[in-house]
């Protein structure tokens, strides 16, 4: 740009970290970053969907206490959540979702619970 100052800013990600936001302030002579926090939730281990394709149910199995509660969402692949649901998991981590109103096609499961990384499975109907 003539007659403007320009500035590179090189910003490394790594595996270690999970999630970085950066706040930028922007004025006429440069972009100035004023914050950089880390979001170091754990992450969830779980299993791929089945059975995939769905039919009526999809279970997943997921290796968190049993005292948590599970947010559920199904999003299609325009973006939009199009059912959500919230759960008690049960002793043994397996969380079945209802799929029996969905129409054929491909699908996001998204599972959130609290004080972890959400989980984001594909799978299709």
């Amino acid at each position: 740009m003539a007659g403007k100052t320009t500035a590179t800013a090189d910003i490394n990600l790594t595996e270690n970290e999970s999630l970085v936001n950066i706040n930028f302030a922007m004025n006429a002579e440069a972009i100035i970053a004023l914050s950089m926090s880390s979001d170091k939730k754990p992450g969830i281990l779980a299993g791929n969907p089945y059975p995939n394709p769905a039919n009526d149910f999809l279970n997943i199995r997921l290796n968190v206490p049993s005292s948590k509660t599970a947010e559920i969402e199904i999003i299609d692949m325009q973006g939009r959540v199009i059912h959500t649901d919230k759960t008690l998991l049960q002793n043994n981590n397996l969380l079945q979702v209802e799929t029996g109103n969905l129409s054929k096609g491909i699908y996001m499961l998204r599972i959130n619970i609290a004080g972890y990384q959400p989980v984001i499975r594909r799978f299709a109907k």
